[in-house]
């Protein structure tokens, strides 16, 4: 359901940084399915997550026509989505997965909608 674009020669810092921020975002998506990725105003959960990349709270009866892609980049501080093509970009220097989560629950609290 996902693909994650490499970044990065294999064996490369950057590979290992893409790879690690991958991981992270997995990780949050299951801290978000436990109810671990709480907040001031309450809790991101997985319908959260779903909207943020997709713009939809849930799953279409139909599913969706794509897959979810992960991308990478060194140039932001902060993730950036595209609904239209359900691209995340990731910023490389959230290696550590206590401040991915943070970055991850403001973007997405922060983000709810095109208004």
């Amino acid at each position: 359901m996902v693909d994650v674009s490499t970044f990065g020669r294999t064996g490369s810092n950057a590979r290992h940084k893409s790879e690690d921020v991958a991981q992270n975002f997995e990780s949050f998506v299951h801290d978000c399915e436990d109810g671990m990725c709480t907040y001031d105003g309450g809790v991101v959960k997985v319908d959260d997550v779903l909207r943020f990349i997709t713009g939809c709270s849930s799953v279409p009866p139909g599913g969706f026509d794509a897959r979810f892609s992960i991308g990478f980049t060194e140039e932001r501080k902060y993730p950036t989505v595209s609904t239209c093509t359900f691209e995340v970009v990731l910023p490389l220097h959230l290696k550590n997965y206590n401040t991915f989560k943070d970055i991850m629950i403001e973007s997405i609290v922060s983000g709810p909608g095109f208004g």
